[in-house]
């Protein structure tokens, strides 16, 4: 019998790093398979199958009850585990797929903001934003020129800024946000791309484009990207949003695309504010369309007055600031 060294065993031992493939893998597989299997019960149809098979009643109960205890914290990891162990489960989520970044040089456009002259017009509100963790004031300053306009934002506690340039029909064309010794810019290089820059201090930049694959708004900005819906007599409109951090994994580092619909909902009575118009937008595709953000807009403007965004542990909420005269912003 050969004796090994007790110093050779963890010479060769090796730990597994903690990534977005494992936290795909491990703690989000279980939820993607329990929403799948509670939604194929809910049809009553297998729609992994291209024959579109219909379940029968058994099918459809086992379904149910297997994908309510994925659904479990703690128990379904227990459940995944077991499964794979000792049957075979069918794979019914999307596998983990890693969108890595192009080994290209990126340049970021610079800003293009006209010098101001006559046909300049200036308008300024701010917002009032608490949560849990802090409460602050944030200031808007919407430079309107004849082919574009400028949207400048920033805490004024200095932490962090944004400007954005939108196109005379609200459209957005450049999107720069600054926090601290982080920079996200996001820029509109074609009606069917957009190409975006993280940098985050001491990490190499991550440089993606993404490809919008419908002809939808690509919206930054609620407080403005929504004023043509707002003032339009439809009901229901879909749009792109870079998030530049993942909103459910932390681990991801990379920005993230994904599509997003507004529903008017109903007018509402708000204190100081009059009647609103509520709106709700929700991400597309579980488990993103567990954030919602309830919005409220003036009617007759298009601008927001109150909004409550959600977050991965903790809800932000604001205000308009009542403190100065309201503008009416200009309309598309």
């Amino acid at each position: 019998m050969k004796i090994v060294p007790s110093g050779m065993i963890f010479a060769h031992m090796r730990i597994c790093p903690v990534n977005q493939e494992w936290v795909h893998t491990y703690l989000l597989a279980p939820y993607l398979q329990g929403a799948e299997m509670i939604t194929r019960a809910w049809k009553g149809v297998d729609f992994h199958s291209l024959t579109r098979t219909p379940l029968s009643l058994k099918e459809r109960v086992w379904s149910w009850l297997v994908g309510v205890s994925l659904m479990i914290p703690l128990v379904n990891i227990i459940i995944w585990i077991a499964w794979q162990a000792f049957g075979n489960p069918e794979q019914l989520y999307n596998p983990y797929c890693p969108i890595t970044a192009p080994a290209v040089h990126v340049v970021v456009p610079p800003l293009q903001i006209p010098p101001p002259g006559p046909n300049q017009r200036m308008e300024r509100f701010a917002y009032y934003e608490t949560s849990k963790n802090f409460q602050r004031r944030v200031e808007w300053e919407l430079a309107h020129y004849l082919h574009l306009t400028v949207a400048q934002k920033h805490h004024c506690d200095k932490s962090s800024s944004t400007t954005s340039i939108y196109k005379p029909d609200w459209t957005l064309s450049e999107f720069h946000h600054q926090s601290g010794e982080e920079t996200f810019d996001a820029w509109l290089i074609d009606p069917k791309h957009i190409q975006v820059r993280l940098i985050k201090s001491g990490k190499d930049p991550i440089d993606q484009t993404f490809e919008l694959t419908e002809p939808l708004t690509w919206i930054q900005q609620p407080t403005i990207g929504f004023q043509p819906f707002i003032l339009s007599n439809n009901r229901e409109m879909s749009c792109y949003m870079v998030l530049p951090k993942h909103p459910i994994n932390p681990f991801s580092s990379s920005p993230l695309l994904i599509k997003g619909t507004a529903k008017k909902i109903r007018k509402e009575e708000a204190a100081g504010h009059g009647k609103l118009l509520k709106v709700e937008v929700v991400a597309a595709g579980w488990p993103y369309n567990l954030l919602k953000a309830e919005l409220w807009f003036d009617p007759t403007t298009g601008l927001l007055r109150k909004f409550i965004n959600p977050g991965l542990l903790t809800k932000k909420s604001g205000a308009l600031a009542l403190d100065r005269p309201l503008p009416a912003l200009a309309r598309p």
